[in-house]
């Protein structure tokens, strides 16, 4: 069970970024993703820890993310220390009308290290933003897994998770989750990568990564957001897909940050969920 630290905001600070075409609910949610570089050390614990613009996070932030990578463990194949990025979705629920209770939702973790040991984007041909999704102004982020061949061909992708910035009734949530997730899908499978070619990575047979394609309304009243900002927040369900051919880590799709990619096979693997005591 997820164990949240008790936060009070501003409801303003906290929506800032949530004007939808949907009626507010007692069930909104906010996110934020929060990024920085962590340090591992032989025996899976963090050594050390940096957050990225430090200077914009609240207090609650920062307490609520190094309470929980206290208590983070690893497993460390290489048997020295590991240097990586780290990237952390933090959520707030609604206790009150002042009041949020902030928790984590998800979390990944890309080691650091040189492009040649790891798969790069190489070609990616612009998503279309679909029509009756645009109409409605609806957006919302997929997060795409992407199956990388010898080639760096994609050879299967598929969408493990789409959230929305607006909350609806059910049977629309599930229709334009499928809308975004046909359209990123339709267009991902003509992308291409550079795969690794040096060390471990480069003796596979094929790489898993996952990217995050976003669907943004801006210039409709919604401003641009901006890190350290809360966003309006409704995960969609995560879904199993078939073809992924290992046990899934506790690290998280919608924690990737917006342009980013991040492979799911490599050498760091929390051992345990990421919420801390």
């Amino acid at each position: 069970m997820k164990r949240r630290i008790a936060a009070t905001f501003a409801l303003m600070n906290i929506f800032f970024a949530a004007t939808s075409v949907y009626a507010a609910s007692q069930e909104a949610e906010a996110s934020m993703l929060v990024t920085g570089k962590i340090e591992v050390s032989q025996d899976g614990s963090i050594r050390s820890y940096t957050f990225d613009h430090p200077e914009k996070l609240q207090d609650v932030v920062t307490k609520v993310v190094v309470k929980a990578m206290t208590a983070w463990r690893f497993k460390v194949t290489s048997g020295k220390p590991v240097k990586a990025d780290f990237s952390m979705r933090l959520v707030a629920k609604p206790v009150d009308g002042k009041q949020f209770r902030v928790g984590i939702a998800g979390v990944d973790v890309t080691e650091s290290g040189d492009s040649a040991n790891s798969v790069q984007s190489l070609r990616r041909r612009v998503i279309v933003y679909p029509i009756e999704a645009a109409e409605a102004g609806v957006g919302g982020t997929v997060y795409l897994l992407v199956q990388v061949g010898k080639d760096g061909s994609t050879k299967n992708v598929a969408a493990e998770q789409v959230n929305l910035t607006a909350r609806g009734d059910e049977k629309d949530m599930k229709r334009y989750r499928d809308v975004l997730a046909n359209a990123a899908i339709k267009t991902a499978k003509y992308w291409t990568y550079t795969i690794p070619t040096s060390g471990d990575q480069a003796k596979y047979s094929f790489w898993y990564v996952r990217i995050p394609v976003n669907f943004e309304m801006y210039g409709v009243g919604l401003p641009r957001r901006e890190y350290g900002q809360w966003e309006a927040y409704v995960p969609g369900p995560r879904l199993p897909i078939a073809w992924l051919k290992q046990t899934p880590s506790y690290t998280s799709p919608d924690a990737i940050p917006a342009g980013g990619i991040a492979q799911v096979d490599r050498e760091l693997t929390l051992l345990a969920p990421p919420e801390g005591p």
